[in-house]
Formats: structure tokens, sequence, C-alpha cells
């Protein structure tokens, strides 16, 4: 790791940008300060664990074990950003198995220290705000997930409120949400359609439910305040500039993030430190609620914040179209590698590193036909859990450069030390649904690595991944069949769709670069005699043995073909009719040297016959192998008549 005084992890997800940025400018702050680096180990994970794209984005918290959570000083979970608790629960009983000083943010947990607000408290006084300032008759209240703590105490105290003013909650007073702002949409429909009508009021767990609630009633021509108030909780920017102004419960997440890593550092250096801290909040009564607090931008600061916004919109959708454009043109992981590179400087920071599973082959860009089965396994085992051993390091920018780095351990988690003090690391997953390929790191980058644009540049990269391998298995594949169309089973040889493809491109050379070509037809000697004795599996031993001699002897640019049952054709270039009798004499050598070798109760003999095609004559590539044919039986006849000679003059 790098060589400053120590290193913060920081667990925290990005599906709310603007606490996001806020809690990580506040922690920054503090440890740089301090000379400390903090990692931040970040990810867009949603609600369901079983969703695959979840399970791949919050793998990227697995990178953290037992081999390298020693590499931290301390830890800083973000616990309400993390929404799923199936994985808030793997995180807390990590840190707590590695006994390393650690802080829950927002979010009781035991054995823990705690830093956050206090939820319940500052509900209680939104709520109250309604019942006694406004008087409203029937609020009702949009929640978060049911097993989020926060919206839960949220929730709690609004039904305290209530209760304690001598009201009855009905259970179709709440709607359950899950903090988004379709979710906060889809709530005023489910509020219009109620048998007993609209509520005075709706108070909602967040400013994103808020504002999605406030838009679809803009939709359905309801009033918001004077027919329908709305209340959020954050106090983020955009909900201080919503039409109307939402009102809110303001959190000091900069000041949160920058009092947690504080508390941590006093720990790290052996203050004694209990419990954690609480941060006070402040209620926001803005127009939504019918308050004229005004608090927001000023008209020309909004206009200055909404053009640059736009700018900014327009300039990383392009940018975007343009990566994924080029990202799906590849078909190799080089030219992935290559696109990438122009994408880099968009990230504005002073390194970035593509970590990726060794097993990806991103080195190797064309998969062997033999290799194809194991290929098709490894893309159907894909990790899913965890992180391989060792990491390999395809793509690397440092200081403006880009740079080769060597393979190193996962342990690591870096590929190699920065030698200053005070950095700030973004630790990124790169997976393409529940399948890890590995993760990126961005090392002191200016620019809101929580905003959706960023996570789509990732997402390009994963899907380009598993984009190149599907094309690379699949190009494996058609080669595969084109293989087993051209190709005889038996010997491997080309067969007669083969030989009519290829023998077309020597006949051609032999025409355009004005050589000879050579046209030799082999048959099997006795197949039939030997089928008939010694049974079809012998049979096939006798074809194959006469096709690997042919292969044994022929030179590279030449073909061999299997003809037929036990005929085969050998075509090649630049032959004299010497060079074609040694030929047939190296045949001969040949499947003799194998009679011996392979002690057959048989001899596996061939007989061969030739002709040698002239560049300028006329005489076709099927004429030929004719006259070759033709030969060929003529040697195979007298062969017969000799052999027949020498046994009747043995007998004799």
């Amino acid at each position: 790791m790098a060589s400053s005084k120590g290193n913060i992890a920081v667990f925290i997800t990005g599906w709310d940008s603007d606490r996001w940025k806020k809690i990580q400018q506040g922690v920054q702050e503090r440890a740089l300060e301090a000379e400390y680096d903090v990692s931040f180990f970040s990810c867009f994970g949603g609600i369901d664990t079983t969703h695959k794209h979840d399970v791949g984005e919050y793998n990227i918290f697995r990178l953290l074990n037992l081999d390298n959570y020693h590499n931290f000083d301390g830890i800083i979970i973000e616990s309400s950003t993390i929404i799923s608790k199936k994985i808030k629960t793997e995180i807390f009983r990590s840190v707590k198995k590695y006994h390393i000083p650690s802080i829950s943010l927002e979010v009781m947990e035991e054995g823990i220290d705690f830093g956050g607000i206090d939820n319940y408290k500052a509900m209680r006084e939104m709520v109250e705000h309604f019942v006694k300032y406004h008087k409203f008759k029937r609020i009702c209240f949009v929640t978060g997930p049911e097993d989020n703590t926060e919206s839960n105490e949220r929730l709690q105290a609004y039904w305290d409120v209530l209760k304690e003013d001598g009201r009855e909650v009905e259970g179709d007073d709440i709607y359950i949400g899950t903090y988004e702002f379709q979710s906060g949409y889809a709530a005023a429909d489910y509020f219009k359609e109620r048998s007993k009508g609209l509520p005075d009021a709706v108070i909602c767990a967040n400013d994103d439910m808020a504002m999605g609630l406030c838009r679809r009633f803009e939709e359905l021509s309801i009033s918001v305040p004077d027919q329908v108030a709305v209340a959020g909780f954050d106090n983020i920017n955009k909900a201080a500039n919503f039409c109307p102004h939402i009102s809110s419960v303001k959190r000091p997440m900069e000041e949160l993030g920058y009092q947690a890593c504080d508390y941590l550092l006093r720990k790290i250096h052996g203050e004694e430190m209990e419990g954690g801290f609480v941060c006070e909040t402040q209620g926001i009564f803005r127009r939504s609620c019918g308050c004229s607090t005004d608090d927001g931008y000023t008209f020309e600061e909004f206009r200055n914040v909404h053009f640059k916004t736009m700018e900014h919109s327009l300039f990383m959708t392009k940018m975007l179209n343009n990566m994924t454009e080029d990202l799906t043109t590849c078909d190799t992981f080089g030219e992935q590698l290559k696109f990438l590179k122009k994408y880099i400087e968009v990230l504005n920071c002073k390194c970035f590193y593509l970590c990726v599973d060794p097993g990806i082959n991103f080195r190797d860009e064309r998969i062997k036909i033999e290799n194809m089965s194991n290929e098709i396994r490894k893309s159907s085992q894909y990790r899913i859990k965890g992180y391989p051993a060792m990491m390999e390091v395809p793509l690397a920018y440092r200081n403006g450069e880009f740079v080769e780095c060597e393979v190193f351990p996962t342990r690591q988690l870096l590929p190699g030390p920065e030698p200053e003090k005070g950095h700030v690391y973004m630790y990124l997953p790169i997976h393409f649904q529940d399948r890890c390929f590995g993760y990126c790191i961005v090392v002191d980058a200016k620019n809101d690595m929580s905003s959706a644009n960023y996570y789509q540049w990732l997402m390009n990269i994963g899907n380009s991944i598993e984009t190149i391998r599907r094309k690379q298995i699949m190009n494996v594949a058609i080669r595969k069949l084109d293989d087993m169309y051209t190709r005889d089973s038996l010997t491997k040889l080309y067969n007669r769709f083969g030989f009519s493809r290829y023998s077309q491109e020597i006949y051609q050379r032999c025409q355009m670069e004005k050589v000879t070509m050579m046209i030799m037809f082999i048959d099997l000697d006795g197949l039939k005699k030997i089928n008939d004795y010694y049974g079809h599996e012998s049979g096939d031993i006798a074809i194959k043995t006469v096709a690997d001699s042919l292969l044994k002897i022929k030179k590279p640019d030449e073909i061999v073909t299997r003809h037929g049952g036990d005929e085969f054709i050998l075509i090649g270039l630049d032959y004299t009719e010497d060079k074609a009798l040694h030929m047939i004499r190296k045949l001969n050598r040949e499947l003799e040297r194998r009679n011996e070798k392979a002690n057959l109760p048989f001899e596996v003999e061939a007989s061969a016959g030739y002709y040698i095609l002239l560049p300028e004559g006329k005489v076709s590539l099927e004429k030929g192998i004719e006259i070759a044919d033709k030969r060929m039986y003529k040697n195979k006849y007298e062969k017969r008549q000799r052999q027949e000679k020498m046994r009747s003059e043995a007998n004799n």
C-alpha cells in the first residue's frame, strides 16, 4: 500500500450521490490533514441481493478479507447507503472478526461505534411541525425499505407523534417505498386512489421520494402545498431547489464524514474513545409544506448551476454514447484496451488501474479450437463470490502516461505503491451481472465518482468484456463447426468438402505463380480382406495409419484429403517426376516404419499414382485427379501381379 502515515477504508454505496459526495469530502479532508490515505470501496448495489447485477456490484466489499484487512488502520462503514441488510450484516461480521477500529455511520450495530444523527428525534420535529404548526389532520407517510433501520426509526417517530396527539394511523396511511424517486412517484397514485381520498399532507423518509411524489401530483393537477403538503428528509441540493422547494431535515453530511474520520484517528492514536458521536440536525421548512423559507439558489445562481449541469450532462452523454459504440465494435481485448485509453482522461484522475482475473486471458487474443470446450466451461463458471489470489493489470495509467504493470497478489489491492503521502483510492467493481471480472482503482479523482455517469462508464467496461468473451467463444464454435464440415471425423484429414474448398486455392496458385502442381491419388491395399478377417475396427486402424503417414510426409503448404472410404489425395506445388516418385518412396518407408512399430497381425500397404499438372496446360484439376486415379489403379494392378508371381514362384 501507499507510504503514508496510515490508511482508512470506507465502505459506501453510491445510490445517493449527493450524500455520498458530502461524506467523501468530509472523510478526505480529515484524512489528508493527517497525511493518511483513504480508500473507498464503493458500488451501486440495490436492495435485492439475489438480483444478478446487485451480486456483481456488492462483491467489491469482499475484496477485503483476512489477507489484507491489516492494510488498514481503521474502517468507516456508511451503513445507511448500503440498503441491503444481508450485505450490511456480512460487512459488520467481517469488521468485528478482524478487530480493527471501526465506526458505523447512521446505523447502530452492537460491537461497533456509532456516528450519525438521531433519526427519531429529527423526524419527530418534522411531524410535530405538521401537527402543531400547520394543524394538518390527515397525515400519511412514505417509508423506505422495510428492513432499513433509518427508515424504521423515522416511521416510528411518525407513529408516536400522531398517537400522542390522539390520532389513529391506519394501514393505508403508509406507503412502503424504496428511497428512490420512482417509488415516491408511485405513492402519489396510491394516495389519490384511496377510498378515503387525498390526505392533507404526506411526509417522506427521504427527499428523492418527496420529489417523486410532488412531480406526480403536478401531473395529476394536485397542487402542493395547497391541496397536499409534502416534506422529505436529508436536505439534498436537488430538494432545496426543486419546485416547490422541499421541506426537509438538514443533516450535516460533510461534518459527519469529517467527524467519523477524526474519531477513528484519535482512537488509532490511543485515545479512549467509546460509543461514538451524534451530529445535530435542523428542520428546514419550505414551500412544499406551506412555509415561506427560501434558502435555495437565487434565480441567477440556479440558471448558472442548471446550465453548467446541462453542459456537463450533454458532454457525458455524448462521451458515453461514443464509448459504448467504440467498445461494441471490439472483437479482441487488445482492441478494447486501445479504445479505453481514449476515455481515461474523462475520469480526471492521477492514476487508473484495471485489475482483472488472469483467467479471462486478456493477453490471448484467439482461443484455439482444441481449447473450446475448456473455454466454454470456464465461461459458465465465472467467479461470483470474492476474487482470485492474483490479479492481472492489462491497463494502467499513472501521472499522464500508460505504463506496464506486473501480475500482483490480490491481497496487496494495488499493483504498486504510490510514493507520496495522502492519496484517495476508489475501488470499484468490474463485472457483468453476477460474473466478477475484477475491479478498477481510480486514484485522486477530481470528479464525483458517485455520479451515475461514471457508474455507466464502469458498466461499459464490464459489458464489453462479456461481449468479447462471447464473440470469442462464438467464433471458435463457428470454426469448430466449419472444421467438422470440412474434415473427416476418423482421420482428421480434409473430406470432399474441404478438398473442394482448399484444392482450388492451390490450383489458382499453380496458374498465377506458373509452377507445377502434383496430384497424388493413394488407395489402401486390401481393406476388404482386413475388414473380413480382423473386423472393421482393424480396418479403421489401417485407414488411419495411411492418413497419419501422409500427414507425416507432406509439406506444410500441401493438403491431404480422404477422398473416399480407403482413397486419399495429396496435392502440392513445384513438383517434377523425380520429386513425385520420391514422395511415393517416402510414403512406403513411413508405412513400413509404422508396421514395424505397431506389430499388427496384418501389413498396411498402399498404392499410389500421380499426375504433374503444368500451369500452361489445359488439363483441369478434375481431369488431373482422374488421370492420377487411373495411374494408381495401374500401379495397384502391377503390384498385385508381381506379388502373385512371387507367391507362385515360392510355391514351385
